[in-house]
């Protein structure tokens, strides 16, 4: 469905090979939207001028983010890794609060605070079946049902 939006641009960056428009939306000026710019099909001007919030830092903003999905309220993540992947999860920086710690058995202890969820979920079903959500619970039935709607469980539609 195509949409036409009326946006104060504040921020443009590139993620994973595309670039995206951090920007509000004139309807809802609190509320902040990424805009993936490849899918926009016409860009114009309002010849509005509009003065951007100069305490506006775009770095804080992505770093409470989970890859450039955003919510509104933080909540503490914490994952364990099986042993087999343990290694190449403690090379990376996955985001910039995250906290790790090995366990005796080789298994690997995530721990983080984010405001992202949508793209999150995918980065966790990513990993199956060589990841577990110890915590927040709701975030761990999410994954469950995820799964069951990938093996035909639930419907899609639920």
């Amino acid at each position: 469905e195509t949409k036409t939006y009326t946006v104060e641009p504040y921020h443009l960056f590139a993620y994973h090979g595309n670039w995206y428009l951090l920007a509000r939306r004139e309807e809802s000026k609190k509320e902040w939207s990424t805009f993936a710019v490849s899918r926009m099909k016409k860009i114009s001007g309002t010849g509005e001028i509009y003065r951007p919030d100069e305490t506006f830092d775009p770095r804080q903003h992505i770093r409470d983010a989970f890859g450039i999905s955003r919510g509104e309220k933080p909540f503490k993540v914490r994952l364990l890794f099986a042993r087999k992947i343990a290694t190449y999860i403690e090379e990376r920086v996955w985001h910039p609060t995250q906290k790790m710690k090995r366990r005796r058995d080789g298994s690997l202890e995530m721990s983080f605070e984010t405001t992202g969820w949508k793209e999150f979920v995918r980065w966790i079903l990513s990993w199956q079946p060589d990841v577990k959500v110890l915590s927040p619970k709701r975030l761990h039935e999410r994954i469950e049902f995820k799964m069951k709607q990938g093996l035909g469980i639930v419907s899609w539609h639920a």
